[in-house]
């Protein structure tokens, strides 16, 4: 593969006024552990936000009256 003439792809440069653009060295990657929630978890959340909502709903409709 000729940097000059091809890019990281593969595929070929147009000619005229095309520079060849950052090259991306492959840098060392490492996966990183990210917390989640289970299915359970969000369930949960979601009804409590909910519950929340209502509250809040039911207390401004009451004070409108």
């Amino acid at each position: 593969m000729d940097p000059v003439l091809e890019d990281q792809r593969g595929l070929v440069r147009p000619p005229n006024n095309c520079d060849a653009g950052a090259y991306e060295f492959g840098a060392m990657t490492f996966a990183v552990n990210v917390p989640t929630l289970s299915e359970w978890g969000v369930i949960i959340t979601t009804l409590f936000l909910g519950l929340i909502a209502l509250i809040y709903l039911n207390r401004n409709r009451k004070l409108a009256k």
